[in-house]
């Protein structure tokens, strides 16, 4: 997303200040990107994020998680939360998380994980016991695909908000 906001601040830069501009598109996206991904399940294409594993959903049950097979990348509610319009400079701004390991985690549903080995090491189970755990190779897995990006509806918002931008700048 960081691309379309430098392409805007280039074109717009012979309107004087880019920034209230793309603050406003960070914000109005900010607000539509959310809704898609966290509350619809949606990705960039506008299809389904992706579905969980019948072994997952059963572990979300067991848990007191809701049991939608729908993905909207929500467990505990950190992502959410972190979630926001993010200033990257004067003329630049994204959407995307302050804390690392969110990023990691949309980087990860995006993108998919690799295989990576595990030693052994100890591990506390539920009830408070120390259990020895065997080294092991964990599987990687496969991302869903484009889900941070823009839709093509979203494109069109945002040349709206550029179009009535730069109208209320010459009017």
């Amino acid at each position: 997303m960081s691309n379309v906001f430098n392409v805007l601040a280039f074109k717009v830069k012979t309107l004087g200040d880019p920034e209230p501009l793309l603050r406003e598109i960070a914000v109005s996206m900010y607000t539509e990107t959310f809704r898609r991904i966290h509350n619809d399940g949606k990705k960039a294409d506008g299809s389904p994020i992706g579905t969980y594993s019948n072994s997952y959903l059963e572990w979300r049950r067991n848990n007191g998680y809701p049991s939608s097979p729908a993905v909207k990348l929500f467990l505990t509610g950190q992502m959410q939360q972190d979630y926001k319009v993010v200033p990257l400079s004067k003329t630049e701004y994204g959407l995307g998380y302050d804390n690392k390991f969110n990023a990691d985690k949309a980087d990860w549903a995006e993108n998919g994980t690799t295989s990576a080995s595990v030693k052994a090491h100890k591990r506390r189970t539920k009830s408070g016991e120390t259990v020895d755990v065997s080294a092991h190779t964990r599987r990687g897995r496969e991302g869903y695909g484009k889900i941070f990006a823009l839709t093509p509806d979203e494109m069109d918002d945002v040349r709206a908000i550029v179009t009535a931008y730069i109208q209320r700048i010459f009017k």
